[in-house]
């Protein structure tokens, strides 16, 4: 939804400190929104794809491993939310709990002392394995995927060291 008004903060002169920035960095295109309240103001600039494909609001982007900043944003909305329900979710949250039999990592160990906050700050005790859970199988559901975290090897125990990976 794109909403205009006389006060929308996508003035002109926005529209120059933008193409400034995209030509300054080298930006192809970019597609952006300012939300305020129940205000939305989105618009497109630049190139989707070189060299006749325009950037709209609609464009697609690979957002990679922004996602885990994303995941964990929610997740800490979430764990605020449940501060007094009967079954409050919180950073020490085993992952077992919340996702059942699904989630089984390769020692029973750390299938059961694995926390949120493992999982999200990467000390579940998976090692590197890039692109071995839905990258190489984007036909996987997410259910499929997580299921297929129990032929990972474990490398450490919940916690004993940070170790990125891209499957949690």
């Amino acid at each position: 939804m794109v909403l205009r008004s006389s006060n929308s903060p996508l003035t002109s002169e926005f529209d120059a400190l933008i193409q400034q920035q995209m030509d300054k960095w080298k930006v192809p295109g970019l597609s952006m929104a300012v939300v305020h309240g129940s205000s939305t103001w989105s618009k497109a600039y630049g190139f989707a794809q070189f060299p006749d494909r325009k950037m709209t609001t609609d464009s697609l982007f690979s957002t990679c491993s922004t996602t885990k900043a994303f995941t964990a944003a929610a997740m800490s909305l979430a764990i605020d939310d449940s501060m007094n329900t009967e079954s409050p979710l919180r950073w020490n949250t085993p992952m077992a709990s919340i996702l059942g039999d699904d989630f089984v990592l390769g020692k029973d160990y750390n299938t059961m002392h694995a926390t949120v906050e493992d999982t999200l700050s990467h000390r579940s005790g998976l090692s590197t394995h890039d692109a071995c859970v839905s990258l190489a199988h984007p036909q996987r559901s997410l259910r499929e995927a997580v299921r297929n975290l129990r032929h990972r090897p474990i490398a450490y125990a919940p916690r004993a060291t940070f170790s990125y990976n891209n499957n949690m």
